[in-house]
C-alpha cells in the first residue's frame, strides 16, 4: 500500500500532461480541417493552382501552436490561467489562419518553384486585413471557452486514476468536446478569409468547364474568336488578383440580387494547349476573358527589340492591359544588344499568382528571362540572362 500510494500522484500528472495534449492536438486538428480542408477540395476542384497550400503550410503550424498551448495549459491547476492560455493560444492560431493565403502560400510556392524564390507571390491585400483582425479575434473568442471545455475535460480523464479506477474510454472521450468549437471557428474563418479569394476561381471554373465559348469577351483590339479551338479541358487556373468593392457598388450589386456583391476576381487560365487567358468576375459572375498569352508573347518580343536598337524609345506604354517597362532595365537590355541578335523562341517558363515568368531562347544559348507583375498594367520587374547550352 504505502509504495503504490506515491504512484497515484505521479500517474494523475502523467494523465494530466497526456489528457492537455491530446485535447489540444484534436482541436487542432479540427480547426485546421474546418478552416482549410473544404477550401484545399474546392480549390482542387477548380483546377486552381496550389489548392493545397494553405493545408499544408497551415496545419503543421496550427498543431504546433495548440500543443504548445496544451502543454502550457496542463502545468496549471488553475481554470483562469487555462482559459488565458487558450486564449492567446486561439488568437495565435487565428492570426495563422488570415495569414495563410499570403505568407503560407509563398513559402510553399518557394519550395515548388526555386525560380521566385524570394518574391512577395502573394501580397497581402488591403482587402484582407479587416478580415484577418477579425477572425484573430473570433479564434481568441473561442478559444476562452474552448480552454474551460478543456480543463473539465482534463479534469474528468484525470478522474479515472486519483478514484483509484481504471481508465475507461468514457472519460478520454471528453476530450473530443472541444472539436465542435474548433469547427466553429476554423469554418469562421474560412468564410471570412478564404471565401472570398475562392469565389473568383470557382466563378471562372463553371464558365470555363461548362460553356467555355461564352466565356471569351469581346476587344476591339483583337478578334479573340480564332483562340476557342485552343480551350481544353486540361487547364490551371492562377488568382491575379481579387478585392472588395467600395460601398455603393457593393450595393448596386446586391439590389440586382448578385451573390457575392462585394467581390471582384481577376484569374489567369492557363490551358495545356498553351493558350493563356485573363478572365475578370465580379459579384460570382463572369465579365469574360481574354487572351494573355499572346500579350507576354508581344511584350518579350517587343523588349528584344528595344534591346536590339539600343533602348530608344519604346512601344511598351503603361496604358491598362499593357506592360510598364523601367528605363534602368530597357538600358540593361541595351547593353545585351550583341547577345539578343539572332533567332529565338519565347517559353512561358513559371506563374505563380500575378507572376509570370517568361524566357527567350536564343539559337547561341544565350537565355534571356523576364519576370513580369500584376494587372493594368503589368509591370516588368527584372530581366536576367544566363549562357545556355548551344543546340
Amino acid at each position: 500500500m504505502s509504495a503504490s500510494a506515491p504512484s497515484q500522484p505521479r500517474r494523475a500528472r502523467r494523465t494530466t500532461a497526456v489528457a492537455s495534449l491530446g485535447y489540444s492536438l484534436l482541436y487542432g486538428l479540427g480547426f485546421g480541417l474546418s478552416a482549410w480542408g473544404y477550401d484545399a477540395w474546392a480549390l482542387g476542384r477548380s483546377h486552381a493552382d496550389l489548392a493545397w497550400a494553405k493545408l499544408a503550410a497551415g496545419l503543421p503550424l496550427v498543431l504546433l501552436t495548440c500543443a504548445l498551448t496544451g502543454i502550457l495549459a496542463g502545468r496549471s491547476d488553475r481554470t483562469g490561467v487555462q482559459v488565458a492560455v487558450w486564449l492567446a493560444g486561439g488568437t495565435l492560431i487565428g492570426v495563422a489562419l488570415g495569414a495563410m493565403p499570403y505568407g503560407g502560400r509563398t513559402l510553399v510556392a518557394w519550395l515548388a518553384e526555386p525560380a521566385m524564390a524570394g518574391m512577395n507571390v502573394y501580397p497581402w491585400p488591403p482587402a484582407a486585413t479587416e478580415r484577418a483582425a477579425f477572425v484573430a479575434l473570433i479564434a481568441g473568442s473561442v478559444g476562452a471557452p474552448a480552454g474551460l471545455v478543456g480543463h473539465l475535460a482534463v479534469e474528468r480523464a484525470r478522474g479515472s486514476t486519483t478514484d483509484g479506477r481504471n481508465t475507461r474510454w468514457r472519460r478520454w472521450a471528453g476530450l473530443l468536446l472541444g472539436l465542435p468549437l474548433a469547427a466553429l471557428s476554423g469554418f469562421a474563418g474560412d468564410e471570412l478569409i478564404n471565401r472570398p479569394a475562392r469565389v473568383g476561381q470557382q466563378t471562372v471554373h463553371r464558365a470555363i468547364s461548362t460553356a467555355p465559348g461564352d466565356a471569351l469577351g469581346r476587344s476591339d483590339e483583337e478578334d479573340v474568336a480564332i483562340y476557342r479551338d485552343r480551350f481544353s479541358a486540361g487547364y490551371v487556373l492562377y488568382l491575379v488578383d481579387w478585392r472588395a468593392e467600395s460601398a455603393p457598388e457593393t450595393e448596386a450589386r446586391a439590389e440586382r440580387g448578385t451573390a457575392d456583391a462585394g467581390l471582384r476576381a481577376t484569374v489567369d487560365v492557363a490551358f495545356d494547349t498553351g493558350l493563356g487567358m485573363r478572365c475578370r468576375a465580379s459579384g460570382g459572375r463572369l465579365d469574360g476573358c481574354l487572351p494573355i498569352s499572346a500579350r507576354f508573347e508581344s511584350w518579350m518580343a517587343g523588349l528584344i527589340e528595344q534591346g536590339r536598337s539600343g533602348g530608344q524609345g519604346t512601344e511598351l506604354d503603361t496604358q491598362p492591359g499593357q506592360v510598364s517597362v523601367r528605363q534602368g532595365t530597357l538600358r540593361w537590355l541595351a547593353q545585351q544588344r550583341e547577345a539578343i541578335g539572332g533567332p529565338y523562341e519565347i517559353f512561358k517558363e513559371a506563374q505563380r499568382g500575378a507572376w509570370v515568368i517568361v524566357s527567350a531562347r536564343f539559337d547561341t544559348g544565350y537565355v534571356l528571362t523576364c519576370t513580369f507583375y500584376g494587372d493594368s498594367p503589368v509591370v516588368l520587374e527584372r530581366c536576367s540572362a544566363s549562357e545556355g547550352p548551344k543546340p
